[in-house]
């Protein structure tokens, strides 16, 4: 290998249980690796963000420990994971729609169930839509109205097809500030608590697709 080259490892973020069961003890690894960017996404821990950053904190000084801060650790934070929150009611409305899609009209009961979960799962995030995308707001509003009014007694194949239609858009292209960029800024503090020697983020593309450049260029402006 060309000595010139340096060589950067994204390991998960435990050696001891990585090592046990997947081989990588990346913690022995310090003689080859120039760079350790170790993936403490919340999507590998259990609980609400405020655990999560907690576990962020307190795992990131582990890795320094493991691999004894003979090589830089820079912190690894996915921003997708930190909106559990905030993308959960979009995936599980669109999971109970494409249940509406396959039951009968004379399927009262099943189609109650699915319709009230519908509802609630809307009522989670249609607050924050209201505020950051008004109109598309009321879109949607109207949709889910459609198909939940009489427990989903009057909800056509049409009107069905038109809130899925909507709310894949809407999955697709989220709003700008319907993520919280004070979960990202968060999750960063978190982690510099730790005093890695730098944090990576994942990803460019999800940053984009999210909208929170402004909030990572505001998070290391100093």
């Amino acid at each position: 290998i060309n000595p010139k080259i340096g060589l950067s490892a994204a390991v998960f973020k435990n050696p001891v249980q990585s090592a046990r069961f997947i081989g990588q003890q990346w913690h022995e690894w310090t003689r080859w690796i120039d760079v350790f960017m170790p993936m403490t996404y919340r999507s590998h821990f259990a609980g609400s963000f405020e655990d999560y950053l907690a576990h962020l904190t307190e795992i990131t000084e582990r890795q320094l420990e493991w691999t004894r801060h003979e090589k830089p650790l820079y912190a690894g934070i996915a921003s997708t994971y930190l909106y559990r929150e905030e993308l959960q009611p979009i995936d599980d409305i669109r999971e109970r729609i494409s249940d509406l899609k396959s039951l009968t009209a004379t399927d009262v009961v099943t189609r109650a169930e699915k319709v009230r979960a519908v509802g609630a799962s809307y009522a989670t995030i249609g607050a924050r839509l209201a505020k950051v995308a008004p109109e598309r707001e009321r879109e949607i509003n109207a949709l889910v109205a459609a198909v939940t009014t009489d427990e989903g007694r009057a909800a056509t194949p049409a009107a069905i097809d038109r809130l899925a239609d909507a709310l894949s858009r809407l999955r697709n292209d989220l709003p700008p500030g319907y993520f919280p960029p004070e979960k990202l800024l968060r999750a960063i503090e978190a982690a510099r608590k730790a005093k890695p020697d730098g944090i990576v983020i994942f990803s460019a593309g999800n940053l984009t697709i999210e909208k929170l450049w402004p909030a990572l260029e505001a998070a290391f402006k100093e």
